[in-house]
């Protein structure tokens, strides 16, 4: 398992990206959350994510974690959801509101 991101980053209006087209300006809400059920991450729109959180404005702690497998379970997670990301560049970068 590798960590790329563990620390915390700025969320303004609960929201930050996880963008892989470098002629794109992030996903639109509406867009992200096409066809889907959760509303923490929207994944309709190839190589972007639209990830909410439960603050508005400030510092959360993000940790991104690659795996090899699915992880276990843990109690200690709030909330849990799964999608799938394919990133349509080589690069894939973490993105605050308003880019």
């Amino acid at each position: 398992m590798r960590r790329p991101v563990d620390g915390e980053v700025h969320v303004h209006y609960g929201q930050i990206y996880v963008e892989s087209d470098p002629d794109s300006f992030g996903p639109g809400l509406a867009e992200a959350f096409a066809g889907q059920s959760a509303g923490l991450c929207g994944a309709a729109i190839p190589g972007a994510l639209w990830l909410s959180t439960g603050l508005h404005t400030g510092s959360v702690g993000f940790c991104v974690e690659v795996h090899d497998q699915a992880p276990p379970l843990d109690a200690a997670w709030d909330d849990v959801v799964e999608v799938s990301f394919r990133p349509v560049s080589s690069r894939s970068a973490l993105v605050q509101w308003g880019g």
